[in-house]
């Protein structure tokens, strides 16, 4: 199921050509959500084959994708408890964030939801961003090797001399922790007790 933002109203289609520019430059929402719609495609797949986990809860519950999140510039992508949702980038530096890598994450941290429930902050909202980490970077070995990294967010950039969001195989690029309380560790109110960056540990171990 794909999901417009701003009224929830779901994407048709006659032809089953969703959006001619790849590159979404004309900001062809369709495009956006045609990839929002592979991507939990293959993320059903994957969940299917490796871990005989069907849709959202293990009992086929619906994967459900919002695309056009906060209008043309958002550059971030969030699981409310319910869905996953996806912001258009901003233009300049990053595109849709409509790739494997990401939505594999977003749909894990449903996966994770219904499964262990790891609290969001501290070290178990670590071990949750990793475990998202870890299946969207599975996803993208799993079905598009050939532009496979350790790294978060490459494949949104459109300025490569922007930085990625994450690298699993060197944490340190972002100023991450490679190991637990090691350098960069964070502690604090911020990002829910660094969620984002003690991640770093899990996912290097990865």
């Amino acid at each position: 199921t794909l999901d417009f933002s701003s009224n929830r109203d779901t994407f048709t289609d006659d032809d089953n050509i969703w959006g001619h520019d790849h590159n979404h430059d004309d900001g062809d929402v369709t495009a956006v959500a045609g990839d929002a719609h592979y991507c939990t495609t293959k993320y059903y797949d994957m969940m299917q084959d490796y871990f005989s986990w069907d849709g959202l809860d293990g009992e086929g519950g619906e994967l459900v994708s919002v695309v056009n999140v906060f209008g043309k510039y958002y550059v971030n992508a969030f699981w409310n408890g319910s869905a996953t949702h996806y912001g258009n980038g901003d233009c300049h530096r990053y595109g849709p964030l409509t790739t494997m890598t990401v939505v594999g994450h977003e749909f894990a941290h449903g996966w994770t939801d219904k499964t262990s429930d790891l609290i969001y902050r501290n070290e178990s909202g670590a071990l949750n961003e990793s475990i998202s980490d870890i299946i969207g970077k599975g996803l993208e070995y799993y079905a598009d090797r050939e532009n496979f990294t350790w790294n978060i967010g490459d494949l949104i950039r459109r300025d490569e001399s922007v930085n990625v969001f994450r690298s699993m195989s060197n944490p340190s690029l972002r100023n991450h922790p490679k190991y637990y309380g090691g350098i960069s560790w964070r502690t604090g109110s911020g990002d829910n007790g660094g969620v984002h960056s003690n991640s770093g540990v899990f996912n290097y171990w990865f």
